[in-house]
């Protein structure tokens, strides 16, 4: 599975405000779980690329270099001043990580990963 692909799944999953959270990995609506978790209904940005890595086949311990540098390309290219992405949600509004994300799958795209 591309990159790209991963990261359009992740963004499947947190789109709606209502699917993503701040602080943890994921939710049952109000309660702390596993980004894996089958009924987790919420996720942060790093709890989405996880689950969706892991639903690619790919264990989210082999988010390689690939698919976070292309967040680190779109973090210099909006001028956020962080490189850590779990700081970026806990302290963006949603339209902002989208914003991100929009950009790290543009990037992926425009190198046909």
């Amino acid at each position: 599975m591309k990159s790209s692909e991963i990261l359009l799944a992740a963004k499947k999953k947190i789109s709606n405000p209502e699917n993503w959270c701040r602080f943890f990995n994921a939710k049952i609506d109000d309660i702390e779980t596993n980004y894996n978790d089958p009924l987790a209904n919420k996720w942060c940005l790093v709890g989405a690329i996880r689950s969706s890595l892991e639903t690619s086949g790919r264990s989210s311990l082999e988010t390689s270099g690939k698919e976070l540098s292309y967040f680190y390309e779109a973090i210099k290219f909006m001028g956020i001043p962080f490189l850590c992405l779990t700081f970026i949600n806990d302290n963006s509004s949603h339209s902002k990580v989208i914003s991100l994300l929009d950009k790290a799958i543009s990037l992926a795209q425009e190198n046909n990963d």
